[in-house]
């Protein structure tokens, strides 16, 4: 196995991944929809292509994106709410 792998086969620098993450997160909040849906996806993938990554890749990377950062926050909640609960923090 080759430690060098990347997750969709495509090198991109940490700054430039800052950059369109922080772009994309600027311009999806000023949009007036309720989380940015659609609007983050499709400044992702127009970032990430504009930056060299093929398209295809960029909808796998903007996919994993947003269930890592939207899906699974709402999991991690419900346990920590739970276990508050059960020590009478809440």
């Amino acid at each position: 196995m080759n430690p060098n792998r990347r997750a969709f086969g495509v090198h991109v620098g940490i700054a430039n991944l800052l950059i369109v993450n922080a772009g994309v997160s600027l311009f999806a909040g000023m949009m007036p929809v309720p989380g940015g849906i659609g609007v983050a996806e499709a400044g992702y993938v127009a970032a990430l292509t504009a930056i060299g990554v093929a398209s295809p890749v960029a909808m796998a990377g903007t996919l994993v994106h947003r269930m890592a950062s939207y899906s699974l926050a709402p999991i991690r909640g419900f346990f920590s709410l739970r276990r508050l609960g059960t020590h009478g923090y809440v």
